[in-house]
């Protein structure tokens, strides 16, 4: 019985790995996609925030992803195949949310939620197909996004 309980914690570390390498990741787009549409297709260049939102906002979707990972990880361990199913389908749809709710700034909230959700079961079979070599991908830019925030706050 304690060897299940020594092992349980190995088998739920890879998905806070994926939990936060997600909030990494989509802050990150986030703050891209955030310039990007200031710089190309707005004609007032004005961001009307602190200048600190370029490692802000990853830092909180940092945050946010490493406490819904928890809460994924007690979802995981109490239902192993459902909860990884919802967990990865959830974190996948969270990732790419506030794309969809900065690129589509008109869009309704809980309908910005619902194309999320469709995203997500697009891609994460299709993932799902290719599992080494995306396990590979996060495995390879992790150090990498999660150094991009304290070089953004030492960059202003």
């Amino acid at each position: 019985m304690s060897h299940d309980l020594v092992a349980q914690p190995l088998k739920l570390l890879p998905f806070l790995m994926l939990s936060a390498w997600c909030g990494l990741v989509s802050g990150l787009l986030e703050v891209g996609e955030i310039i990007l549409c200031k710089q190309a297709l707005d004609f007032n260049r004005l961001y009307w925030m602190s200048r600190h939102f370029v490692w802000l906002v990853p830092l909180i979707n940092l945050l946010i992803f490493l406490i819904l990972g928890m809460v994924l990880s007690v979802l995981v361990w109490r239902w192993e195949s459902r909860g990884r199913w919802l967990g990865i389908r959830l974190l996948c749809a969270l990732t790419v949310l506030p794309l969809i709710w900065a690129a589509l700034n008109r869009i309704y909230g809980p309908a910005g939620f619902l194309v999320a959700l469709g995203v997500a079961a697009r891609l994460v079979p299709a993932l799902e197909r290719h599992a080494t070599g995306f396990r590979r991908l996060v495995r390879a830019s992790f150090p990498l996004v999660a150094c991009a925030v304290p070089f953004l706050a030492t960059s202003l």
